[in-house]
This record gives structure tokens, sequence and C-alpha cells, in this order.
């Protein structure tokens, strides 16, 4: 490129070498010039002249910029390749944040979201509560056994359960029961049997119709009967082998509000009291918080919550009846319906706070139940919480 003010031949566009001028500065500095002489017009003296005269020509001026475009495109069209990054700047002004992880994640599909709320969030997603005591409905939990099923609650966040002895223990009592049920059960098969072949023989004798006719729905009612107690003989039976066969722990399930199945950890039992402690491996799961006294007062309104006869997550209400000793054990009275299949489950007031631990009935009588202290469950498996 040749300097439009020295005349000096080189290649940047931007600098001459040899006068140091700015081109781009020069330009508009020559404008400039152009600009305040067409203001100023012609001058005293000069008139017939006339002020085209005293300005740069226009071919002159369009020339220079021919120039100057011409050397800006030699120099790009000619200049080799660069493979370098190009820095582009910014405008200043504040940074902008970059996206929060969370934001990110509730653009992905619902079943992409990693689940870190542990337990209490899942059960809570799946079961919504509205009141302390569908709270503590979701801390309790189903426990079932080869030999039925009772019930437990967390008392922790980190898997820890409470539920009776009874519960979770090898039953032997309850498989003397079965044993015994199946006995009662093959006699009145055989007895059934017995009478349907009677009446079969009785009814190829018999000509008048309508004494045949009730002969036949009576042989109908006894099979049917017995069909039933076929059933349930072979169900005893099953039960039995399973309790037999089975390791009184490892096939222990606790079953969560939501219907989810766990296997437990470990099963600790108390050698004096009816308590056991079971751990699952989970966290941050729903838990009931300890009554703050041992022994709330008499009349106190307290629900009982468990799985009475395979219905889970039942509440029943009633009042805190009396204290009772039962070898040298304080139990909790209450009218509180308690049935087969409550015991380990809790009883709670009306902030879902725990008090005891169903585990009795009072035999021949309704409306009278106990529970152990929660005070004496933190005492057996010396729990500080």
């Amino acid at each position: 490129m040749q300097c439009p003010k020295c005349g000096h031949e080189q290649q940047s566009t931007f600098e001459c070498e040899a006068c140091g001028i700015i081109f781009s500065k020069y330009l508009r500095r020559q404008q400039e010039l152009v600009r305040r002489e067409e203001e100023k017009g012609p001058q005293a003296g000069e008139e017939g002249r006339g002020s085209v005269e005293r300005r740069p020509s226009g071919l002159g001026l369009g020339l220079l910029l021919g120039v100057l475009i011409g050397a800006v495109a030699f120099y790009f069209l000619t200049r080799p390749p660069e493979t370098t990054s190009v820095a582009v700047s910014v405008p200043s002004g504040p940074p902008v944040p970059a996206a929060p992880a969370a934001a990110k994640r509730r653009s992905l599909p619902s079943r992409q979201m990693p689940e870190t709320g542990g337990l209490a969030e899942q059960i809570e997603s799946r079961i919504p509560t509205s009141s302390p005591i569908e709270r503590a409905r979701n801390a309790t939990v189903t426990i079932r056994t080869p030999w039925g099923e009772g019930t437990g609650f967390f008392i922790s966040d980190s898997g820890l359960i409470v539920t009776n002895r009874h519960v979770v223990s090898y039953n032997r009592k309850k498989l003397e029961e079965y044993q015994n049920r199946r006995k009662e059960l093959a006699g009145a098969i055989a007895r059934l049997e017995g009478g349907i072949d009677y009446l079969n023989r009785q009814l190829a004798r018999v000509r008048d119709r309508g004494l045949a006719a009730e002969i036949r729905d009576e042989i109908s009612r006894r099979r049917k009967r017995l069909a039933e107690y076929r059933r349930i003989y072979d169900k005893t039976g099953e039960a039995i082998e399973v309790i037999n066969n089975s390791n009184p722990y490892s096939d222990v399930r606790v079953i969560l509000a939501d219907g989810t199945e766990l296997r437990p950890l470990s099963v600790n039992l108390s050698k004096d009291v009816d308590l056991a402690l079971v751990t699952i491996n989970a966290v941050n799961t729903p838990f009931l918080e300890p009554y703050p006294s041992a022994f709330p007062p008499q009349g106190l309104r307290v629900f009982a919550i468990g799985c009475p006869a395979g219905l889970r997550q039942t509440v029943t209400s009633g009042v805190v009846s009396g204290y009772r000793s039962l070898n040298g054990l304080q139990l909790i009275q209450t009218d509180a319906p308690i049935n087969p299949g409550n015991s380990g489950g809790p009883l709670v007031d009306e902030k879902g706070r725990v008090i005891g631990v169903n585990s009795m009935v009072l035999a021949g009588a309704q409306g009278i139940g106990f529970a152990i202290p929660i005070k004496r469950v933190r005492q057996e498996f010396s729990l500080y919480y």
C-alpha cells in the first residue's frame, strides 16, 4: 500500500511505517477540512474563482478512498490463512449467571429426576399428608413374617423401626395352633366325606321325588363345605411348611405405607420386654417424635395406627384410660381399639407424637388395650432421640 501523505510503499493498512500517520485518522481529518471549507463559502476578492477551487477536487478525494479500499482488500485477500482462535469482545455490563442446577433438573422428564429425598419424600409424594395423624401413618409400617403380619414404626430418620418381639420372633405357639387346626380340619373332612357317602346310598333307595330332591340339596351343601375345609386344610399345611423351613429373620419383610417392600438388615430382640428393633438400609425415613412425658395425663386423646386383620394403615381413636403394672412393667391402658395385627404399632397423641407401642388386649373384654411406654423403648435399646 502507498501512504497517501508521504507515498511510502508497505503492506500495513493501519499505520504508515515511514511518517507514522494513522490512515483512518488521516482520512477523517481530510474529510473534516473539506466540510469546513464548504461551511466558509467564497472569501472576499475571490468570488470569481468560486469555492470549488479552494478545496481538494472530488476526483482526488475519490482516488484517495479508492487507494485505501484497494489496499485493505489486497491485504485480506493475500495474507496466509490463520488457525488461531478469534477473541470476541463483549460489551461491558453485569455478567449473566449460569442457569442453576435445579432449573436444569426441572426441564427433564419426571422419570429422570434423581431421587435424593429418601423414603420420607418418596412416601409423601405417593400418599400426601395434611395432618399430624396422617404423617404418623406414613411413618408406620407393616411387618410380614411367615406366621402372620404385625405393625411397626420408624423412630429415626436412619431406618430404625420399633415393633413387638412376638411380631418378628419365631412363633412356636403359632406353629402349634396351625398344627392343631389342621388336625381338627382333617377330622371334619373325614366326617363330611362319610356323610356324603351315606346320603348318596340313601338317595339310590328313595322313590319319593320330594325326598330325593331334599337329599340332593343336602349333598350339595355338604360338598361346598367340604371344598372350603379342604382349601383351609391345604393353606394351613403350606403355612406349617413355611414356618418349619424358613429362617425366622431373613424371611421378615417390612412394607412401607406406599406399598414398598424391603428386607431388614438386622433384627434385635429384647430379652425382658416384648420389644424388637428392626433396621433397614434407608436414608431420610419418616419417623415419630416421642411424647415429652413418660406417662401422659389420663383422658388424653390418642390414636392407634396399625394393620388389624391385614387392613394396613388403619387409624382408631380413644383416650388414655389409666396405667397398669404387669410383671413389674408399667403399661399405658387405652380404649382405642387394638385388634390382631395392631401389635407393634404406635399409640400417638393429636400432634402425632408417639406415646407407646401397642402390645396386647385384655382377653374377653372390649375397649381395653395396653401399650408399652416409649420411654421404655428408649431405655431398652439405649436410644437417645
